[in-house]
């Protein structure tokens, strides 16, 4: 199923690029999220034929997400990765591959026993100066996500991620002060950590990451 009114939210957003315009009017959202579909099946197909920011040219693939559709947990990363967007599937390459081990460490999962989406659908390219348009026509596939699965427990992998779902871009708190704090979000618990992509970067980072899963352990 594709958007009934797609064309005219092009048609504006065009108008508004062609003015030097990098952001949108949050109406957009609501009207981009009237559109979204609450069948799982369907939100599939609009988010692989999204062609509403720019993403859309660079992509291999539009990601979904993987794992159990009743999983009690889900994990929201920033975007697809490189391995990821060349193989349509979650997880894949080094840093998946090693995150879902420490999953299954810590929380007895496998890959399949959890839900792994991100809010961005596409895999990002470093000189995409409209990013946050991005960020907004993505989300509410994201917010689609949440309503249909209805987890327990949401970890959102990252500050980006966070920031983002909560829409406080503008938090002064520093993410040491939010990660790892168990917080409500709309009908499910919500708590933010370290990115496995960062963690990998800052290899100090690890054992908080695996403090911060052992928290929700209980929750589960």
């Amino acid at each position: 199923m594709i958007y009934a009114n797609k064309i005219e939210i092009l048609r504006q957003l065009h108008y508004l690029k062609a003015f030097g315009y990098r952001y949108i009017n949050p109406s957009f959202g609501s009207q981009i999220k009237n559109d979204v579909s609450s069948d799982i099946k369907e939100l599939e197909e609009q988010i692989k034929n999204c062609n509403l920011c720019e993403l859309c040219k660079s992509r291999n693939n539009a990601l979904v997400g993987s794992g159990r559709l009743d999983s009690k947990i889900m994990f929201i990363s920033d975007a697809p990765s490189v391995s990821e967007d060349i193989s349509g599937k979650f997880l894949e390459g080094s840093i998946g591959e090693k995150f879902c081990k420490v999953i299954y460490e810590i929380l007895g999962l496998n890959r399949h026993e959890f839900y792994m989406t991100s809010i961005i659908k596409c895999k990002i390219h470093q000189n995409n100066l409209a990013i946050n348009l991005s960020y907004e026509l993505c989300k509410p596939y994201l917010m689609s996500q949440i309503d249909i699965i209805s987890p327990k427990i949401i970890v959102a992998l990252g500050e980006n991620v966070f920031l983002n779902l909560i829409n406080d871009l503008e938090r002064t708190n520093s993410f040491e002060s939010i990660r790892g704090n168990v917080l409500r979000f709309k009908n499910s618990y919500l708590m933010a950590t370290y990115s496995p992509a960062w963690v990998l970067k800052n290899p100090s980072k690890e054992q908080a990451l695996i403090d911060d899963l052992n928290k929700i352990k209980g929750l589960l």
